[in-house]
């Protein structure tokens, strides 16, 4: 994780296609208490995985594309953590570090090319929140993932799946006979991506927050 994070930071990307990677990852945090809510930075960043080609010669992409939730006040250059915001006092945020969360969301796409036209659909996903101190808990974990374009056939698709999560690490393959055959043209790629949110609770003082990370690509999120 750390490798990836620091590929992140630095902006390093192997897609062919960065256009796919711009725009809606962030990260919220808000407090159910005050209702405050908090920006947070997402740094993203790719790499190819495999490449293959078919009986027919046609070449097939493979890259993984990593989301960190990051935050100015408590992130590290090694770690990606974020802090639990603690209190707001005198129009300032409160950091308690000793809590601190990492949030990592990750997706697999493969790309194909049609009429020399790069074509992407999603075949896994996965993520973590990771937590520092036995007295953090984790609960409510859930995801939300999808795409949506037009496809070869030059028709608008949308494919969405979710899930509830148990634990705090998760990872499973989309079936590919439902999803490679909407393969979304990157010229009219409305998104492609997921969305991970879960409830973090302070079982010392009863104090919870929901954090939510969005790790989405394209001009619009499912």
């Amino acid at each position: 994780m750390k490798k990836n994070y620091s590929n992140a930071l630095n902006n390093i990307n192997e897609i062919s296609d960065e256009s796919i990677l711009n725009n809606n990852a962030r990260g919220r945090i808000v407090d159910t208490e005050t209702n405050e809510e908090l920006l947070l930075d997402v740094v993203t960043t790719s790499q190819l995985v495999k490449v293959e080609r078919d009986e027919l010669g046609n070449e097939y992409k493979e890259y993984i594309v990593d989301s960190f939730m990051v935050s100015e006040e408590t992130s590290q250059e090694n770690e990606p953590m974020v802090g639990i915001l603690n209190s707001y006092v005198d129009g300032k945020n409160e950091w308690d570090n000793s809590y601190s969360v990492y949030g990592r969301s990750s997706f697999t796409i493969r790309e194909r090319l049609v009429n020399t036209k790069p074509h992407y659909y999603l075949t896994r996903v996965e993520g973590s929140w990771s937590i520092q101190d036995s007295q953090i808990r984790i609960s409510n974990q859930r995801i939300r993932y999808g795409q949506e374009g037009f496809v070869s056939g030059g028709y608008r698709d949308r494919l969405v799946g979710s899930s509830n999560i148990i634990g705090t690490t998760f990872g499973f393959n989309l079936t590919a006979s439902s999803w490679s055959t909407k393969a979304v043209q990157i010229d009219n790629l409305y998104t492609i991506g997921m969305y991970m949110y879960c409830r973090v609770t302070n079982s010392s003082t009863g104090r919870s927050w929901d954090f939510h990370l969005d790790n989405w690509r394209g001009d619009s999120r499912l």
